[in-house]
């Protein structure tokens, strides 16, 4: 295990989060989570991602940002840096969040309402003449 994992693992716990809560306030996968605290970087997406990650817990975990840039750059020379492009294979994604699922119901039932307008004013409308 690297320094910078085991330093995030050591910051996550004594903030008392699983990696369940740092996902839901991070918005960070959990699968990306798990690899930081394992050091396994070559799963990230690219450098970029990686250090927008580390932002984004150093945030929520009350850490210092610089030190854990300090840590990975000290670990980089085990051959451990993320890769510039991703090369691996396609990650699953997470379940569809709630708004994603009720956006999907919400269209189906603007389209329904929409179909039903549609045919009602065709039979007020046009029904009655072709009689």
């Amino acid at each position: 295990m690297s320094d910078l994992a085991a330093y995030l693992l050591e910051k996550r716990e004594e903030a008392g989060l699983t990696i369940e809560d740092l996902h839901h306030s991070t918005k960070i996968r959990r699968y990306y989570l798990e690899s930081l605290e394992k050091g396994d970087f070559d799963v990230l997406p690219n450098e970029v991602y990686f250090r927008g990650y580390l932002r984004a817990i150093a945030r929520e975990l009350s850490a210092d940002y610089n030190h854990m840039l300090e840590l990975y750059d000290d670990g980089a020379s085990d051959g451990k840096r993320v890769p510039s492009s991703y090369e691996g294979p396609i990650q699953q994604y997470d379940e569809p969040s709630m708004m994603q699922r009720n956006g999907k119901l919400i269209f189906i039932v603007a389209s329904l309402g929409l179909l039903a307008l549609a045919l009602g004013y065709y039979f007020l409308i046009y029904a009655p003449s072709l009689q």
